[in-house]
């Protein structure tokens, strides 16, 4: 155990490169396949072991201690490996909540790494996954970062190699979106079978072809989230509008675009979806996952 001192993490978003619903689980999961990247949005994580347990978030949102994700991820390995001890645990949030860009998993998974290292528990990343993935399950994915094919409920990752790393824009409509409202609602409308060219797409993104890209983005969530929020249209319209190449993120209710880092071009399609009372942040892919920053006695 690292005695007196303080970890701190650099957490980032996600984004769903391309997103397949491929069936449905007795247990109501929904099986998916997905190329999911780490983004340059963060948040940031500050462990400690403290006299009591406490969880706090800025800017101030929902962390209560009971259904929050980070608070439960320390509450799981605190139980599994009979830690006697109590944390304290701050969250600076960047990350837009309820985007589909991954925040509270990635907070989750944060903690996990963060634990791992404070208490020498020495577990690897698969053994956290598999912890992880009884809590959320996009907490697996961030575990590992970088560029990663997802498959099952989100407990497959098979991490992706990738040499460079690509400008996007990010619009955030007002309204957040409940995953599992958007997953309601796919049931509901009950789309036809699409089969997404994975191989086509990850060829395309490990060679730099953004025309070949933008042609396999896809994401099987976004009439759903529409229904539910139209702003997502709104915002790929003007992004589309634009030259850049949109896409819902996740569940939604974020849309990322693929830029060729025209500044002006970037510059221009930000004003336009201000103008609709929509928030749009400038980004890039990243190859790696959350980043221990430093340790503080």
């Amino acid at each position: 155990m690292i005695d007196g001192k303080r970890i701190r993490l650099s957490v980032p978003a996600k984004i769903n490169w391309s997103l397949e619903v491929v069936g449905k689980r007795a247990d109501g999961y929904h099986q998916l396949r997905s190329l999911m990247q780490t983004v340059s949005l963060y948040d940031q994580v500050e462990l400690a072991i403290a006299d009591s347990d406490s969880c706090q978030c800025s800017p101030p949102v929902d962390c209560a201690l009971v259904g929050n994700l980070a608070w439960r991820a320390w509450d799981l390995l605190r139980n599994t490996y009979s830690l006697d001890n109590h944390l304290s645990i701050n969250i600076v949030k960047d990350i837009p909540a309820g985007g589909g860009l991954g925040g509270g998993s990635a907070d989750a998974a944060a903690v996990l790494l963060g634990v791992n290292k404070l208490f020498a528990l020495e577990l690897s990343v698969a053994e956290l996954a598999t912890l992880g993935f009884t809590l959320g399950a996009d907490i697996p994915f961030f575990l590992y970062g970088g560029l990663a094919e997802i498959r099952g409920a989100g407990e497959d990752v098979l991490p992706c190699s990738q040499a460079q790393e690509y400008p996007l824009l990010i619009a955030i409509p007002p309204a957040s979106l409940s995953t599992a409202m958007v997953f309601a609602a796919f049931d509901r409308l009950s789309p036809g079978a699409v089969v997404l060219d994975f191989s086509g797409l990850l060829k395309a993104l490990q060679s730099g072809d953004i025309a070949m890209i933008s042609a396999q983005m896809a994401n099987m969530l976004e009439p759903a989230a529409m229904s539910l929020c139209p702003e997502i249209a709104v915002a790929k319209e003007i992004l589309s509008s634009h030259g850049l190449f949109p896409l819902m993120s996740g569940s939604g209710s974020c849309v990322f675009a693929l830029s060729d880092g025209d500044c002006e071009r970037e510059n221009a399609a930000l004003a336009a979806l201000q103008k609709q009372g929509i928030a749009g942040r400038k980004a890039h892919s990243l190859t790696h996952g959350i980043v221990d920053e430093t340790v503080i006695k």
